[in-house]
């Protein structure tokens, strides 16, 4: 039973500031059902969501034959936005999606605009920096992204590394605002995976690239903890897979890793999210190590 706070914050949030929240710390078919059902009667006009976790729901939605609400635009954050995505997201919701770019130490960083052409600073209140062997990276480059906050004077943050990859963008956003815009963002150092030559591949890019041919794998999670060599954590009973999906994730990682990678596969009942919320598609131990 919630207690006296917990139906305070509620109705304060329902009556006053106006906000639904719905926890996505565990997703299953039952509570994506109650999201559906709570997101039309609440009617909101912004949705904020987690990338993955808007897909999740965008999947089951289109699999199970329900009408989604349809709010005038959806805010995703926390993860990385394939395009692939972006387009399955508006076609279920029937609106424009907007990425978003931020950490819990400064908030939010970059946005896009109704341009959708990279992703604007907030070069007011922080300075930005994309780096790489020591120096600034040149547009289009990736680099680590290292964040100076110039508006707390309680406890600075000087040249702070976030531990993501990004691109900054060449040229001028359509829109014509002037503020500094990173491309897009790469994903974090631990998200990247590591071949036995030292070739570095985004482990988010791979995992989603493999989903959008092989739709029936469902759910996958890269772990990687020495060089060359990946394990893939399926969401699958080891009796429902197919061999053929098994043959083409080999075949896949290694065209992108190299020859010599071993893979492996690890069957599941659950991939769970991060405590945080966030569903990790890729975590490498050796990536660190390269940046």
């Amino acid at each position: 039973m919630p207690n006296r706070q917990q139906w305070r914050t509620w109705l304060r949030n329902l009556l006053i500031d106006r906000q639904l929240f719905l926890d996505t710390g565990h997703i299953t078919e039952e509570k994506l059902a109650t999201f559906a059902k709570s997101l039309k009667r609440f009617r909101p006009k912004i949705i904020l969501a987690y990338a993955q976790a808007a897909v999740l729901f965008a999947r089951y939605l289109r699999s199970n034959g329900i009408s989604a609400y349809r709010p005038e635009a959806i805010v995703t954050s926390a993860e990385v936005l394939e395009e692939a995505d972006r387009r399955l997201i508006e076609e279920v919701f029937g609106c424009r999606v907007f990425n978003r770019y931020g950490c819990r130490e400064v908030s939010v960083i970059a946005s896009e605009c109704d341009a959708h052409d990279g992703l604007h600073t907030m070069a007011e209140g922080l300075y930005v920096e994309v780096v790489t062997d020591g120096g600034p990276a040149a547009a289009g480059e990736p680099g680590s992204i290292l964040v100076t906050d110039l508006l707390n004077f309680a406890m600075p943050l000087i040249r702070y590394r976030i531990a993501d990859v990004g691109v900054w963008a060449a040229g001028c956003c359509p829109c014509g605002r002037n503020l500094p815009r990173l491309a897009r963002i790469v994903g974090r150092v631990t998200d990247f995976l590591v071949g036995a030559d030292g070739r570095l591949v985004s482990g988010a890019f791979l995992s989603l690239y493999i989903l959008g041919c092989r739709p029936s794998l469902g759910q996958v999670q890269i772990h990687q903890e020495t060089a060359g060599n990946v394990l893939y954590r399926i969401r699958q009973s080891p009796a429902d897979h197919d061999p053929a999906d098994l043959e083409f994730l080999r075949a896949k990682t290694r065209e992108y890793l190299g020859r010599p990678t071993q893979v492996n596969f690890e069957f599941t009942d659950d991939i769970a999210p991060e405590p945080s919320g966030k569903y990790v598609l890729s975590r490498s131990t050796v990536a660190p190590e390269f940046f």
